[in-house]
């Protein structure tokens, strides 16, 4: 009896671990005022080097680049250059992958109209040495986009790609508060059905509703008032008692 609720208690937590592992990326995470963002399956492309529990897509610089973290503390007026990893895991049958990126920047407690970066990843051709020749892969006239021969079978499209790309952009933060980030990556067939869904949306990608391939990755940051330095709180100290003194003997 012990034996079966010691394997049974093991079980219950190896599901759970799972979970939790296969929940990476899968939901936002900023608080409801947002919305929510889903995804079911981060195996095509995700948002850092895997689908970790932790989210680990982004970092950011306060030096211009020098060097790289993710201190959730900055200062009004302070440029962030950010860098996002896109990482192809499974090859897929798409033509790219869109990333977006938005900051609730006036501090309004939502994404809408706050859309700060986006572009794509045609991997397809800037990876086409990469993709086996046996695939047989044909591209149309449009540049960057091709098409999968109806004869070739789907399951390469699982093959594995291990690639990654990423997309740097700078960003000034000018209010004082409590501010969230949110990085989305999905690819072109996702936003293909949404438009035929929802025309008015087209191929824009969203910050908040489903995506059945993608991940998301939510982070909060901290915007404090400029603190003046030691240096110059005392020559101000200076300053106002040497215009005391002046204002005193002025009088005597």
């Amino acid at each position: 009896m012990k034996l079966t609720k010691l394997i049974n208690s093991k079980v219950l937590a190896l599901t759970l671990g799972l979970t939790a592992f296969s929940m990476a990326g899968m939901i936002s995470t900023a608080p409801a005022s947002f919305g929510t963002a889903t995804h079911k399956n981060p195996n095509w492309q995700m948002l850092g080097p895997n689908n970790s529990p932790v989210n680990n897509g982004v970092v950011w610089s306060l030096d211009n680049g020098l060097t790289w973290g993710n201190t959730s503390h900055i200062q009004v007026g302070q440029t962030v250059k950010f860098k996002i990893e896109v990482r192809k895991h499974l090859w897929g049958t798409h033509a790219y992958d869109q990333l977006g990126v938005w900051i609730d920047t006036d501090l309004n407690g939502n994404f809408s109209g706050n859309l700060v970066y986006q572009d794509r990843w045609n991997f397809k051709a800037e990876l086409n040495a990469q993709v086996p020749a046996h695939w047989n892969i044909t591209y149309t006239d449009t540049p960057n986009q091709w098409y999968w021969n109806p004869t070739q079978n789907r399951t390469m499209s699982r093959h594995t790609a291990d690639s990654s790309r990423y997309f740097t952009f700078d960003q000034t933060f000018n209010n004082a508060g409590t501010t969230w980030f949110r990085s989305r990556v999905v690819c072109n067939f996702d936003l293909e059905d949404q438009a035929r869904n929802n025309p008015l949306l087209g191929t824009q990608i969203q910050a908040t509703g489903n995506y059945y391939q993608g991940e998301v990755e939510d982070y909060k940051f901290i915007v404090e008032e400029t603190i003046p330095e030691p240096s110059t709180l005392g020559l101000l100290g200076l300053g106002l008692i040497s215009l005391a003194a002046f204002y005193r003997r002025r009088r005597s």
